[in-house]
């Protein structure tokens, strides 16, 4: 039981095609958005788009599958983190590449921030 104007935003910020997914900027001009700007509702939507992973929030036009996916690798690898098995099953799935080429890609990006740090 949600409203059309919800499951529309909600649509348009889980879409798996990264060229399709709006931007940050978009999504807050969105009718559910702004319908609901009263009381500081709107920061608080920024706030909550702003926390949110990048791959759900934000797609820069100028910007190819590679790209998005290295960066995405490149977060990981700066906060010392280990990928999530779950996350680098969603990356392999949206990316349609394998997971061991996904691990690669991450393990090349640690590597070169643990070096980038000597």
């Amino acid at each position: 039981n949600i409203s059309l104007k919800f499951s529309d935003f909600l649509t348009r910020c889980i879409d798996m095609t990264p060229s399709n997914r709006p931007t940050c900027a978009q999504l807050l001009k969105h009718g559910f958005i702004v319908a609901g700007t009263g009381s500081g509702s709107l920061r608080k939507a920024q706030d909550a788009l702003a926390r949110s992973p990048h791959w759900v929030c934000e797609k820069p036009d100028d910007r190819s599958n590679g790209d998005d996916l290295m960066r995405i690798c490149d977060e990981y690898a700066k906060k010392g983190k280990t990928m999530p098995l779950r996350v680098l099953q969603e990356l392999a799935q949206m990316y349609g590449m394998s997971e061991k080429r996904i691990a690669t890609t991450f393990q090349k990006c640690k590597a070169r921030h643990i070096l980038s740090e000597k």
